[in-house]
């Protein structure tokens, strides 16, 4: 079995991850990426992405989150 994990860190410490058995796709990153901002209560997240996750979707989420994420 193949387990694969997304994952960030707060400036705070504190660890979310995301565990799943097949391959990472936009969807998917995206409901994580929700996540991590529902959690920031309000501050800007930073994202660092590889570039295999810069397809059109995630590039229309970031747009529309653009006050969110930086």
């Amino acid at each position: 079995m193949h387990i694969s994990m997304i994952s960030a860190i707060s400036n705070q410490g504190k660890l979310h991850f995301l565990l799943y058995s097949e391959s990472i796709h936009s969807e998917k990153l995206i409901t994580f990426m929700e996540a991590i901002i529902k959690t920031a209560n309000g501050r800007k997240v930073y994202l660092i992405l590889e570039k295999v996750h810069h397809s059109k979707l995630v590039a229309g989420w970031a747009e529309e989150h653009e006050t969110q994420i930086r």
